[in-house]
């Protein structure tokens, strides 16, 4: 998984972002284990990431625990820091159908209470976009992970900084069919953080099987499935 601790260190090998003109957010539990992961807002209110990201000591995922959510080009930076409470999707589970050994349906909604978040907001890309982009080159990813390693593994000490990089599909797999896969320059706490196409949200950066820079999972959003979860929030877009 890309899910980070705060203390433990965005895209290795990509640019920096102010984040200013973007729907991406850094989010992150209040209290042990304190994962943190990248996020991204649809509304003042409403924030999607990966379920995973809620991870806690039991290895559970409770519904409606504390998070922090920031905006901004880093955590140290931030322009704005609100509080929410935390929903996984209800059919999340470890060890899920979809791709061995990991999860199904790793999407989560942080639901603002403290002060909203100010825009831009994610465009969702119409139903089944993600079908047939196997090769396309022009996707945009954002994330608050490592954005540096050494000897190949991530540097703790460079986590927190909001940093773009450019992926490209590898498709969706027959296999996986709720997963985008791609290859570009995610790393350990990228989770949650956006994969765009001409500006729309695809998918949101889910796992990467082996390290920094390999292919990598995003749980797709222009689903059926995806839509209905955002809706119980009051989502429509």
């Amino acid at each position: 998984m890309l899910a980070a601790v705060p203390n433990a260190g965005a895209i290795v090998g990509g640019t920096p972002s102010s984040g200013a003109d973007t729907p991406v957010v850094f989010v992150g539990q209040i209290g042990a284990p304190r994962n943190a992961c990248t996020g991204v807002a649809l509304s003042p209110t409403l924030v999607v990431t990966a379920a995973h990201c809620g991870l806690v000591a039991d290895g559970t995922v409770p519904a409606g625990q504390p998070f922090a959510v920031f905006k901004g080009p880093s955590i140290a930076g931030a322009t704005l820091r609100s509080g929410g409470a935390f929903f996984p999707h209800p059919a999340f589970r470890w060890g899920g159908s979809g791709v061995p050994h990991f999860a199904d349906a790793d999407l989560a909604v942080v639901r603002i209470m403290g002060p909203p978040i100010p825009g831009p907001y994610a465009t969702l890309a119409p139903l089944g976009s993600a079908e047939g982009l196997k090769g396309d080159r022009s996707l945009d990813i954002y994330g608050y992970g490592v954005s540096a390693l050494i000897h190949g593994e991530p540097d703790p000490a460079s986590f927190g900084t909001l940093r773009h990089g450019a992926a490209r599909s590898l498709g969706v797999k027959n296999a996986d069919p709720e997963f985008l896969h791609f290859k570009g320059p995610a790393c350990v706490g990228d989770s949650g953080g956006p994969v765009l196409r001409d500006g729309q949200l695809l998918a949101v950066i889910s796992f990467a099987p082996s390290a920094c820079h390999s292919t990598n999972y995003a749980t797709r959003v222009d689903t059926a499935e995806a839509r209905a979860f955002l809706a119980q929030f009051g989502f429509s877009g």
